[in-house]
């Protein structure tokens, strides 16, 4: 069982390695547009101190919800918590500034990745470059 827009690759590996595959499709991941007007509220505040990503589907959908509303920029600035590193590389396309990645790809050290970043920007802020979670464009 899989979602309509999974990736390709675990079928066809499995059928490489000699594996008969049916793949069965029994969700579909869609935006939640019912609560585009609620996200842009809650941006339009300026009060979130991380967005958590826990797909490429979930970068997705946030950015083509937020990208339309009263300040639509200033959510790039937001450090986006990614479960991994497909998350992350989605997460830098969509033009995140700062991206935390969690290693190895589970919610425990997504936790631990914002716990980290959270607690060194406390102690020594602009300490984004020396932490082993932080993707950042900024110089």
């Amino acid at each position: 069982p899989r979602a309509k827009k999974a990736r390709e690759w675990l079928p066809r590996f499995l059928e490489e390695k000699g594996a008969r595959v049916d793949v069965a499709v029994v969700y579909e991941t869609r935006s939640a547009v019912e609560n585009r007007d609620l996200l842009q509220k809650i941006l339009a505040t300026g009060q979130l101190d991380y967005l958590t990503f826990t797909s490429g589907s979930t970068v997705r959908a946030f950015v083509e919800m937020a990208e339309c509303g009263p300040g639509s920029e200033a959510w790039r600035a937001i450090p986006a918590a990614c479960i991994g590193e497909l998350t992350a590389e989605r997460a830098r396309k969509d033009g995140f500034h700062l991206i935390l990645t969690a290693r190895p790809s589970t919610i425990a050290a997504l936790v631990q990745a914002i716990v980290d970043h959270a607690t060194s920007a406390l102690t020594d802020p602009g300490s984004d470059r020396r932490d082993p979670h932080v993707d950042s464009d900024r110089q």
